[in-house]
C-alpha cells in the first residue's frame, strides 16, 4: 500500500535506525490508513525479486573476526549489533564486546594485535588488508559499557602486543 525510502547515515548503529524508522513509519501508516480507507490507494503486489531473506541473527554471527575482515566491515559489523547483540571479541578468554569503533590508521601487523591500549588514547587493534580499527567504547564481562581510555586507565595490565580472537 506504501513504501519510504530512507537513507541509512554514516554513522547509524541498529538501535538508532530503528528509532528513526519508528518515528518516519508511524506517520506514514496513518497516511496510508486513511488513505486506503478513502480509496486513493490501491494495493500492489510485492516486487520478490527485491526481498531478501535471512536468518535471525545469533551471537556467533556477532563475533569480530580480525583475520577475515578489514576494519571497514568490522565498523560496519559493530553499528549493525549495537546494541543487540553486541559485536564481541575474545581477550584472555574473556568475551569483550565492542560498542563504539572508528576506522583507524593502515598498519603492518597481525591481524587482531592490540597496537596500542592506553589511558590516552585507547585501544587500536590491527584488521585485515592493513587496516586498524580504534575501539572507542568496550565492555568487559559483566560490566556496562564504558570510554576505552577510562577502562584502559583502571586496567593496569600490559595489553599492546597481544592478539585478540
Amino acid at each position: 500500500l506504501a513504501t519510504q525510502e530512507l537513507p541509512i547515515n554514516a554513522a547509524e548503529n541498529l538501535e538508532s535506525l530503528h528509532d528513526r524508522l519508528s518515528m518516519a513509519g508511524a506517520p506514514l501508516l496513518v497516511k496510508t490508513l486513511v488513505d486506503f480507507a478513502e480509496r486513493r490507494i490501491h494495493p500492489k503486489p510485492q516486487d520478490h525479486t527485491r526481498a531478501i531473506y535471512t536468518t535471525k541473527i545469533s551471537p556467533v554471527m556477532a563475533r569480530m573476526n580480525w583475520k577475515e575482515k578489514s576494519a571497514i566491515e568490522l565498523e560496519r559489523q559493530v553499528r549493525a549489533m549495537s546494541p543487540f547483540p553486541g559485536a564481541w571479541f575474545e581477550l584472555e578468554g574473556e568475551r569483550w564486546k565492542a560498542g563504539v569503533v572508528e576506522i583507524g590508521l593502515d598498519v603492518e601487523a597481525e591481524p587482531g594485535t592490540i597496537l596500542q591500549a592506553d589511558g590516552k588514547t585507547g585501544f587500536q587493534v590491527a584488521c585485515r588488508n592493513c587496516t586498524s580499527l580504534h575501539l572507542v567504547k568496550i565492555q568487559r564481562p559483566g560490566k556496562g559499557m564504558v570510554a576505552a581510555v577510562d577502562l584502559l586507565r583502571g586496567l593496569h595490565k600490559e595489553l599492546r602486543g597481544r592478539v585478540l580472537v
